[in-house]
């Protein structure tokens, strides 16, 4: 690799509420110091800047431009008790409404319809050439309930419209279209990791509970690779980040393990470029880190190889693909919440190990 660029990033928020609560927990940051760098690394360029900093939004890729939906601008308060049982204090956030469309060919954005509401950690995904947001956070994480919502967002009309809501509330979970149904498997409900896997049918217009995760996991990432919907890493119940990989069959409706991550992650991002699966980023707020590797899972050989990693290693990152071509869109590159305007790109034609 090249050699390491130390460099501040780009915009990061530094509210007093953010850094009382990593030097609460001894994150770093804690004490106003710098939150991250960036690297060099082959393959990966700039992107240039979002138009504000932000944390854990959402993308997904229609007609070649990427549709960008809500996301934790700042925290608000952290450490009052928690009215959810189980969970025994609450992290206030405010969370966005904001929803962007950018171009990659000239870099920039267009602002459209607002979010019904504000939210972080939805799923977001695109059927039959419209958005489609599932779940999420309001302005408290932790401590509160998550949202059943489902919307659908029209491109051409640039508006949003309420469809049945899901059977599972549930935040950080991922949402993946594998022929006429949307899929939406794990996230987080009350504090507890889920292992649910729900599938809404777009020719029935109704959901049906389907086979249950071998692992359950929030902060998923998740991708469709040859018909097959992808779980990789995520997050526990005790909030470690995991090495375990699912693969569910939706003909069978059926999972199965494959081989593990060679690097445990949670909060990345998953997407399948070329035929393979690569699982992006992530970090772990329990141990304290963020890494930015680049995972590659060859279906056909069962094999994860390593890429080049991330300039700025995050997690909560929104990534698209676009072509062959990966874009990723803000993020914290400290464990726990730091919202960044960091855009990057990578093509994986780039090589690895």
């Amino acid at each position: 690799l090249a050699a390491l660029i130390l460099a501040p990033l780009a915009a990061l928020t530094d509210t007093s509420a953010e850094r009382g609560v990593r030097t609460k927990l001894g994150l770093p940051g804690g004490g106003g110091l710098p939150c991250g760098a960036t690297h060099d690394s082959p393959g990966w360029a700039g992107g240039g800047k979002l138009p504000g900093t932000i944390d854990e939004p959402r993308g997904v890729a229609v007609g070649g431009r990427v549709y960008l939906a809500g996301g934790t601008l700042e925290i608000v308060d952290y450490g009052k008790p928690s009215t959810v049982p189980g969970v025994p204090e609450r992290v206030e956030v405010r969370s966005s409404r904001q929803v962007l469309r950018f171009d990659p060919r000239t870099r920039e954005y267009d602002e459209l319809a607002q979010l019904p509401e504000p939210l972080n950690h939805v799923g977001l995904t695109t059927y039959g050439g419209d958005v489609y947001l599932v779940g999420g956070h309001g302005n408290i994480v932790f401590g509160a309930d998550a949202k059943q919502g489902f919307w659908r967002y029209s491109v051409r009309d640039d508006r949003w419209s309420r469809m049945p809501p899901m059977p599972t509330a549930r935040g950080a979970a991922t949402a993946q279209v594998i022929g006429d149904r949307l899929y939406v498997a794990g996230g987080m409900l009350r504090g507890r990791a889920l292992r649910t896997l729900e599938a809404y049918d777009f020719s029935e217009r109704r959901w049906h509970r389907l086979a249950d995760m071998p692992t359950p996991r929030e902060h998923v990432p998740g991708a469709v690779v040859g018909g097959k919907l992808y779980v990789a890493g995520g997050r526990s119940e005790e909030d470690y980040s995991l090495r375990t990989v699912d693969r569910y069959d939706p003909r069978r409706d059926r999972w199965e393990h494959v081989p593990d991550l060679p690097q445990p992650e949670g909060g990345g991002e998953a997407v399948a470029i070329g035929g393979d699966l690569l699982v992006v980023g992530g970090g772990d707020d329990r141990e304290k880190w963020v890494t930015g590797a680049v995972q590659r899972f060859d279906p056909a050989t069962g094999r994860w190889s390593r890429l080049p990693q991330m300039r700025t290693p995050r997690h909560g990152f929104a990534a698209a693909v676009v072509g062959e071509r990966l874009w990723t869109f803000g993020g914290s590159p400290c464990a726990l919440f730091a919202a960044s305007d960091v855009v990057e790109s990578f093509a994986p034609g780039a090589g690895g190990t």
